[in-house]
C-alpha cells in the first residue's frame, strides 16, 4: 500500500502545481489592480508595494515589470527604474510599452544616442513589427527630424499597411507640415481600420471644413464609441511630441494593461493619472 499512497500523492503534487501557478497568476493581477488604483490616486509608496508584490507572484509578467519600472521613474528613483525597464524587456522582447518608457527616460536624460540603438535594436529583433519604426518616428519627431519621422512610419506600414496608430501619426505629421490633404485622407484610412478612435474623429473635424464655416461633427453617436474615452492624461489636441504608442501588448494578450503616463493614439480603455 505504501508505493500506491506515494504515488498517489505524487500525482496530486503534479496536480497541484498548474493550480498553484494559476494562483500565483490570478494574486498577481489583484495587485495590479490594487497598485494602479494607488497609483492613480498619486500614493507611489503604495503602488510600488503592489507592483513588487505582482511581479513577484508573476515574475515572467512584463506588464508587472513595467508598472513597477513605471512607478519607481515617478519617485525620481532613475537607475532602479531602467533596471525594471529592461526586465520587462527581457521578460517579452517585443513589449512596446516598456521601450516607450525606458526610450522616453533616455530622451530625458540626453541620452538620444543610446535611445536609438535601443530601437535600432528592436527593429532588428523585429523585423515584421510596426511598433519599433512607430517609437522611432516618435523619437525623431521629439528631435525635430521631421523627414526621418516620415520615413519611419512609412517603413512602419510597409511592415503592417493597415496598422491604425502608424496611419493616424502619419496624418498627424502631415497636418502639423500644413498638408492637410494629405492628412484628411491618412485619417480617413486610419478610422477605416479602426472606428473606435475618438481623438482621430476629432483631428479629422477639426481639419473638415463646410461651406459655412463649421465643423463637420462626425463623432458617432455611438455609445460604444463614447466610452471608449478613458479618463487618460493629456487629452488637448493636438498632442505633444513622443505621446502616441502603439496599443499595449499585454492587452492584446488580455493581461492586465500597463499604466501608461501619456496619451495613447488612438485613444486607449486604459485609465491613467488624470
Amino acid at each position: 500500500m505504501r508505493p500506491f499512497v506515494f504515488i498517489s500523492y505524487f500525482v496530486l503534487l503534479l496536480l497541484a502545481v498548474p493550480l498553484l501557478m494559476g494562483c500565483n497568476t490570478t494574486s498577481g493581477k489583484m495587485h495590479q489592480q490594487i497598485g494602479t488604483s494607488h497609483y492613480q490616486n498619486g500614493q507611489l509608496q503604495q503602488a510600488k508595494e503592489e507592483f513588487h508584490r505582482a511581479l513577484a507572484d508573476d515574475p515572467q509578467n512584463a506588464t508587472h515589470a513595467h508598472n513597477l519600472a513605471t512607478t519607481m521613474k515617478k519617485q525620481g528613483n532613475m537607475i532602479a527604474a531602467e533596471q525594471m525597464f529592461r526586465r520587462a524587456i527581457t521578460i517579452d522582447p517585443s513589449h512596446q510599452p516598456a521601450y516607450h518608457g525606458l526610450v522616453k527616460m533616455m530622451i530625458g536624460q540626453g541620452r538620444s544616442k543610446e535611445a536609438v540603438s535601443l530601437l535600432n535594436g528592436w527593429q532588428q529583433s523585429n523585423t515584421a513589427s510596426a511598433a519599433p519604426y512607430v517609437e522611432m518616428a516618435a523619437l525623431q519627431r521629439e528631435t525635430n527630424d521631421i523627414i526621418g519621422a516620415e520615413q519611419s512610419l512609412k517603413t512602419a506600414l510597409i511592415k503592417q499597411p493597415n496598422h491604425p496608430t502608424a496611419i493616424s501619426n502619419l496624418g498627424l505629421l502631415y497636418e502639423e507640415t500644413g498638408r492637410i490633404n494629405e492628412a484628411k485622407i491618412m485619417y480617413q484610412r486610419s478610422l477605416s481600420s479602426n472606428m473606435k478612435q475618438p481623438d482621430v474623429y476629432r483631428r479629422l473635424a477639426a481639419i473638415q471644413q463646410v461651406p459655412t464655416g463649421r465643423i463637420i461633427n462626425i463623432i458617432p453617436n455611438n455609445r460604444t464609441a463614447q466610452m471608449s474615452i478613458a479618463p487618460v492624461p493629456l487629452k488637448a489636441i493636438p498632442l505633444p511630441p513622443y505621446k502616441q504608442p502603439l496599443p499595449w501588448s499585454a492587452a492584446l494578450r488580455q493581461q492586465p494593461p500597463a499604466i501608461p503616463l501619456y496619451q495613447t493614439f488612438p485613444v486607449q480603455s486604459v485609465p491613467a493619472t488624470k
